[in-house]
């Protein structure tokens, strides 16, 4: 058997190594158009602030190391042009050759990931925009020159990440955001704790607001809003999400889904037989609503990596669906969330009930307790559907406690009766579940 993977870092990396793991006969070959196939791209805002030393610390396997270790073959610098799916072949050219050629495949995983999403701004392509979403693309940053004033605009994960990077070295930060919040994945409530904290830290923020206009005659020196108002800029960074790169599977005749991502089942089959799909070009379904939905992640691209790879094989293995447990470090604070928001279950006519407190993470006696604020949103009858934290310390146990509580069907009136764990430097007695629950548990209706 032959499966062709085209497409690196978590996505097809995972389902190339899981592929050649589960069948030792096969022989697997990965695709992948720039020179890196397995880094931690989250970890790019980290090696800029200079937290993370070197580049080479966030790359994890070179082609040579994966090949020898996976036993995978790998072509960097190899571009699919084309995927023809019904003689099983794809269309390659090599980019430092600038021949084509056709390779043949018994199986195929698409991982092509997502591209940065860049809307028609007059001025984008100046010198000092950039955008952040490849190893690359962190390097070009990383030497980017002398610069002391950064307008960053779009107020998501990225958005935010890069408002402490820039804080730490030194420089003149603003974010730019069209929606009237920044962290648009929280409810308005808690995001607003992280913007206040980002004001306080120095960050000017602007919301509801879109840019209209980056203006300079050699580079970048100043981007105008649609309201007229002007903010100077040597560095722009565009961070207003991604979109699923499907242009080779939607142009091969293979069906999206979701939000024009990949369609797939739950054993990441596409809708032709033989090609599975696998990462950030890919849709998925909410386990809470049954829906299709595309929440790029990395823990999700390589759990469907390892699912692709598996059934690539001719193993049979299910990838179930997600959550859209997610975290974020900003500045001194830890932001997570998972399940269903209170805004976001509204929007789509889910009735809630909700409960939020603002507690100590652990014994407040202890010399490094931190404030912690904690949403917990459940259906009428006590069904919780999801939870959303913020604050300075124990951010993240709480969150993966109360994700997997909803992953296994819990109910508020059970949070109470959890056996978690205390020590003063970690927690307190009655955890802040526990308050929480309790508190939400009062409004349920029975």
């Amino acid at each position: 058997m032959k499966i062709v993977v085209i497409g690196g870092v978590a996505g097809g990396g995972s389902a190339a190594a899981r592929a050649k793991r589960h069948n030792h006969e096969a022989s697997v070959l990965m695709l992948e158009e720039s020179a890196h196939i397995s880094y931690a791209a989250c970890g790019i805002p980290y090696f800029l602030s200079g937290d993370v030393k070197e580049a080479s610390d966030l790359k994890f396997l070179d082609p040579k190391k994966f090949q020898e270790t996976r036993g995978v073959e790998v072509r960097i610098g190899h571009r699919v042009l084309k995927i023809d799916k019904e003689k099983k072949e794809v269309l390659v050219k090599d980019l430092e050759k600038g021949e084509e050629y056709k390779e043949n495949y018994d199986r195929l995983v698409i991982a092509t990931g997502a591209r940065p999403f860049v809307p028609p701004i007059e001025g984008k392509d100046l010198k000092g925009v950039f955008t952040l979403r490849s190893f690359q693309d962190g390097l070009d940053l990383a030497g980017a020159e002398k610069f002391s004033r950064v307008v960053i605009v779009g107020g998501g994960s990225i958005g935010c990440e890069m408002a402490e990077t820039y804080l730490k070295l030194g420089r003149e930060v603003t974010i730019i955001e069209k929606k009237k919040q920044i962290l648009p994945f929280l409810d308005p409530e808690m995001a607003e704790i992280v913007e206040n904290h980002l004001r306080e830290k120095g960050v000017k923020i602007e919301l509801g607001k879109g840019v209209k206009e980056i203006k300079g005659e050699k580079r970048v020196e100043e981007v105008i809003t649609d309201d007229g108002s002007v903010y100077p800029a040597d560095i722009c960074l565009l961070a207003l999400g991604v979109r699923p790169e499907t242009s080779l599977a939607e142009e091969a005749g293979l069906e999206l889904g979701a939000r024009g991502a990949l369609g797939v089942n739950e054993y990441m089959e596409t809708s032709h037989p033989d090609i599975y799909g696998a990462g950030d070009c890919c849709e998925t379904i909410h386990l809470l609503t049954g829906e299709k939905t595309w929440i790029p992640l990395g823990t999700t691209a390589n759990k469907q990596g390892r699912t692709a790879g598996t059934n690539a094989a001719g193993g049979k293995m299910t990838f179930w669906g997600i959550l859209g447990t997610a975290q974020v470090k900003v500045c001194d604070l830890d932001i997570a969330r998972t399940g269903l928001g209170e805004e976001e279950a509204k929007a789509q006519e889910i009735d809630v009930i909700s409960a939020k407190i603002e507690t100590h993470s652990n014994a407040g006696y202890y010399p490094d307790v931190g404030s912690l604020h904690l949403k917990i949103i459940a259906a009428p009858d006590g069904k919780i559907l999801g939870a959303q934290a913020v604050g300075f310390k124990g951010v993240d146990k709480r969150i993966d406690v109360l994700a997997t509580a909803i992953h296994n069907g819990m109910w508020v009136d059970e949070l109470e009766a959890i056996d978690l764990g205390y020590a003063p430097p970690y927690s307190v007695p009655i955890d802040p579940i526990m308050v929480a629950g309790s508190v939400l548990e009062k409004k349920i209706q029975r």
